[in-house]
């Protein structure tokens, strides 16, 4: 952050927030698949254990590209009907590849200012 920016009266606090941890991480994946169609072989603690420092954010974005891989098997005709499009384990996996963390993989918080 340019100094600049913390000098009294612009931005005056600095805000550590850390990365999600393991239970919400497990909480995020949950709220962005709730309204997706998600096969049963889905192992969130898996998946959990595969994004160890990604934000909520790149979660969310994993999840909206394993539907895209989902829908995407509808689309290419190996689905036959649009009701059996699920989101199985391999597309999230597959989808981590895709989502690349920008805050390297490492528990230490992020450092965020605001007023």
């Amino acid at each position: 952050v340019d100094e600049a920016l913390l000098r009294p009266g612009r931005f005056d606090r600095i805000i550590k927030v850390p990365m999600p941890d393991v239970k919400a991480r497990e909480n995020i994946f949950k709220i962005h698949t709730k309204k997706k169609p998600i096969a049963k072989d889905v192992d969130f603690a898996k998946l959990v254990e595969l994004t160890k420092g990604f934000s909520g954010a790149e979660i969310a974005a994993m999840a909206n590209r394993a539907a895209i891989i989902a829908l995407k098997r509808y689309v290419s005709g190996k689905l036959k009907n649009v009701k059996e499009i699920e989101i199985s384990q391999q597309d999230l996996v597959d989808s981590i590849k895709k989502v690349r963390p920008v805050h390297i993989r490492t528990e230490e918080p992020l450092t965020q200012t605001i007023k």
